[in-house]
């Protein structure tokens, strides 16, 4: 399997992609990992819900990590923004009083 280490925009990527069929199409917004001594599971979280349950080899694994990192540095840069992770996001709200909402 090919992967390219160049970020395209999304329309031009969907494009360029061959297609068995019909391929849904998943929202999420968590996960949760493990690991046997040949694959790694994935599953897809929606609201803490699971969605979808991912294995992969490690070479997969490794490889969707380095073009992730690339993307996501690439976005950065030409954003000037850094993206928070989810674990930033959540020691930033242990600041927040208890009880007091946003207004």
């Amino acid at each position: 399997m090919s992967e390219e280490k160049t970020a395209v925009p999304l329309q031009e990527f969907m494009g360029t992609v061959p297609r068995l069929g019909e391929i849904p199409e998943v929202y999420f917004n968590g996960f949760r990992m493990g690991l046997s001594n040949s694959d790694i599971k994935v599953i897809l979280l929606r609201d803490n819900q699971a969605a979808v349950n991912l294995n992969m080899s490690f070479t997969t694994a490794k490889t969707l990590l380095v073009l992730l990192e690339d993307i996501m540095t690439k976005l950065e840069q030409v954003t000037n923004h850094k993206i928070m992770t989810t674990m930033e996001v959540n020691e930033g709200l242990q600041k927040l009083p208890a009880g007091k909402s946003s207004e």
